[in-house]
């Protein structure tokens, strides 16, 4: 199941609510904000230094190869126009392929905050221990950390993300809520498509164990999708690369007919 939209994640809330009789939202309280936006702040030290460099640089390519021809009239803004729409649209292909990497470093903690929000709802509520069952726990587990992940870890994130980073906050937020949403849809714990079913302890202690097993099985969870959220990020460089290799060979073409105009 695909959740793109805040209207789709409306939906998935008022699932879990309706199979779980949990509502989640309630859940995006001051410590979790807290605790995501710490790991935010991170986040977004990783975001500027994956932007700068390559616009920087990028910048500087494109003057290089524009400012010699000394074109003028209309050439002058035709081909200057081209320029900056080619070398920046290079700068971003390269920011986002950095962005990918760093990622992959990253959302393993953004799993874990994750994982621990999940955990503190199925000790709060005692409700959704009793409608699980080992039939349908893993698909159930699976549900609400989607649920956890989509309606309150990646709207904080991005947001705070928006709000950190000044003048292309809102672009890198995209970008980032794009790639969250990519690892939030590669989320099928538990769907028909996924291997064998986790295995929790069996303890004869009822009340404690059920605890204990729940807390297994989220990490066991999480475990499984910080493995689909590495795949994920990994098959996602190889659009970007090819992107990338089609943008360098545009510029140089661009910078040739800069040279043979000159």
């Amino acid at each position: 199941m695909e959740i793109t939209t805040d209207a789709e994640a409306d939906r998935l809330a008022e699932q879990i609510k309706k199979e779980l009789g949990v509502d989640v939202r309630v859940y995006a309280g001051d410590a979790v904000v807290k605790n995501l936006k710490q790991l935010s702040e991170f986040l977004n030290f990783a975001m500027v230094d994956s932007y700068k460099i390559p616009m920087y640089s990028v910048f500087f390519l494109f003057l290089a190869a524009f400012v010699p021809a000394h074109l003028e009239g209309k050439l002058f803004w035709i081909l200057g126009g081209l320029g900056i729409v080619l070398f920046f649209g290079l700068g971003m292909i390269i920011t986002t392929l950095r962005i990918v990497r760093r990622l992959k470093s990253i959302v393993p903690e953004i799993i874990d905050h994750t994982s621990g929000t999940v955990q503190a709802i199925l000790v709060d509520m005692k409700q959704v221990q009793s409608v699980i069952t080992p039939e349908n726990q893993k698909q159930k587990y699976g549900l609400l950390f989607k649920g956890v992940f989509r309606i309150i870890t990646i709207p904080l994130i991005t947001e705070a993300i928006a709000e950190g980073i000044p003048i292309i906050g809102g672009f890198l937020k995209k970008i980032i809520k794009s790639l969250l949403l990519i690892i939030s849809n590669h989320m099928k714990i538990g769907e028909p498509s996924t291997k064998e079913p986790i295995e929790v302890e069996e303890n004869n202690n009822q009340s404690n164990s059920n605890i204990e097993n729940n807390i297994k099985m989220v990490e066991k969870i999480g475990i499984e999708i910080k493995s689909m959220s590495n795949l994920a990020l990994k098959v996602l460089n190889i659009p970007i690369i090819i992107f990338l290799i089609g943008n360098i060979f545009t510029c140089l073409i661009y910078t040739l007919v800069i040279r043979f105009i000159q």
